[in-house]
Order: C-alpha cells, then structure tokens, then sequence
C-alpha cells in the first residue's frame, strides 16, 4: 500500500485534481496555487511522482521547464484493490 497518500499530501492532490483533472501544469502554477513554499512543492511534486500519482515530461519550448500531469485516482485505487486481492490469494494459497 505504499502508493497511498498521506492526508498532507492527499488535501494537495485533491485541491490540484479540483481544478485541472488531466490537464497538465506547471511547477511555477503550482506555487501559485498552493501557496507552498517551493521547497516543499518540489519535494510534494517529487512524492508524487514516485508514487505514480503524476506523470512528468519536459516542456518542447523551454528544457528546464517540467510539465506535470495527475493520474485518475479512481484508476490508482483501483489499481491498489486489484494489488490487495493478488495478496490476499496468494496468502490464502500458501
């Protein structure tokens, strides 16, 4: 279950999922949005990224620039229910 968020980073991805669903974004809008100190935004937008919460790419016009974008969540937890019923077969089998 490490996928799962913690509360602090779950309120940041509901408030971002709010408002562009799968569109993409940037870390300076990001900033904007949250009022997150950037130091703490990189590190939630690093969280999130290796937890497979959001996809990264770099911007065509500017290389410095990331372009982020959200996963459906109702895809990730249903990802994680199927991963919950793996193991418990495989703990049933054993």
């Amino acid at each position: 279950m490490e996928n799962l968020l913690p509360k602090w980073m779950n309120k940041r991805f509901a408030r971002i999922w709010s408002i562009k669903k799968k569109e993409s974004f940037t870390f300076k809008w990001y900033v904007e949005i949250s009022g997150d100190d950037e130091k703490i935004a990189r590190v939630f937008l690093s969280l999130l990224r290796k937890k497979g919460w959001v996809k990264v790419s770099t911007d065509q016009k500017n290389r410095r620039v990331k372009i982020y974008r959200l996963e459906d969540p109702s895809k990730i937890y249903q990802k994680l229910g199927q991963e919950v019923r793996q193991n418990e077969n495989t703990k049933n089998i054993c």
